[in-house]
């Protein structure tokens, strides 16, 4: 029994390795012949708070039709046949939200009432289960800003879509690029926002919700201070209301290879240096490997779980090393 445990755990890791350790976003053209999306179906968006002038009017993201070819951009397969996904027709459109019934063989447009704006818009999500999903929006030229920030939620597959109150902005007016969505639980979830970069920083804004998504309050502020500030974010993950990991990019410019920790839901982080491989005890040295970072979190309970590191080239002439810590 404890051989088949052993054997368990090591397919667990080469599953783990094969898809979580790539870089975010990285476009996946569907099947040859393409598979075709499922008839549409238009959700039926539930009235909107009154403090969301927004969505008065105006014109919003209009769904596929059957039979569209995609790229595809973010899975999240949460049974053997249901999932969810970011896609869209082609490099110059807007982020499209979809779900599928049949292991990814066909698709279904349930992009919320987004409005447009004047760029194409990006999308970022969080799919909790077969039926949850958030999402927020930002422009995709990320010096252009939207009048409003608002986090998109459905609870029936995307049916019908909920929509939060916007995003808190003062102060952060001039640079704006919601980057990451999480949740630990259906209540309790966090939005991380790139504020702008310069002098060897990249500075990070985080929201937490309490209320499923509908309000959002920002508990980190570098406005002020807090941190974050040092890395690009590569994900945000958290085992419960508390407990949450960051893995950062530094893109070369600090050695040795980091992630960062909170213990009070995000308003504070500490950052774990990790150590380097056994058998290339300086690869993490300043200069040695060029850029190593940490990527791909993953955990299996509060005290349990996986983190990616990729060591590249800064030319990129030679093939990465990748890692997996347990």
């Amino acid at each position: 029994m404890k051989n088949l445990r052993w054997i368990a755990l090591a397919a667990l890791i080469v599953l783990l390795l094969l898809g979580g350790c790539k870089p975010d976003k990285q476009p996946v053209v569907l099947a040859d012949p393409p598979k075709p999306l499922a008839a549409a179906v238009e959700p039926t968006a539930t009235p909107a708070p009154t403090n969301t002038p927004m969505l008065a009017g105006g014109s919003y993201i209009s769904h596929y039709t059957s039979g569209q070819t995609l790229l595809i951009f973010d899975v999240g397969i949460r049974t053997l046949y249901d999932g969810w996904a970011i896609g869209r027709a082609a490099y110059e459109d807007n982020d499209h939200i979809l779900v599928t019934s049949d292991a990814g063989h066909t698709w279904r447009d349930v992009t919320p009432p987004q409005p447009l704006g004047a760029d194409l818009l990006r999308a970022d999500g969080f799919f909790l289960d077969a039926d949850t999903a958030f999402v927020v929006y930002s422009a995709a030229d990320q010096f252009n800003l939207l009048d409003q920030y608002v986090v998109w939620r459905t609870r029936d597959r995307g049916q019908s879509w909920q929509i939060s109150a916007p995003l808190e902005l003062t102060g952060l007016e001039e640079f704006f690029v919601p980057d990451k969505i999480t949740f630990a639980d259906p209540q309790t979830g966090w939005v991380s926002v790139g504020i702008g970069a310069g002098m060897s920083h990249n500075f990070t804004s985080l929201y937490r919700t309490e209320d499923g998504g509908n309000t959002w309050v920002r508990v980190l502020d570098p406005l002020n201070g807090e941190g974050l500030q040092t890395c690009e974010k590569t994900g945000l993950l958290f085992a419960d209301s508390n407990s949450g990991w960051a893995g950062l990019n530094c893109h070369g410019l600090y050695p040795g290879v980091t992630f960062a920790t909170t213990t009070d839901g995000g308003s504070t982080w500490q950052f774990v240096e990790l150590p380097a491989p056994a058998d290339k005890p300086k690869l993490f040295d300043e200069g040695e490997a060029g850029n190593c970072y940490t990527h791909s979190l993953h955990r299996f309970s509060y005290e349990k779980g996986m983190v990616g590191v990729t060591c590249e080239q800064l030319d990129l002439t030679e093939p990465a090393d990748y890692y997996i810590y347990i």
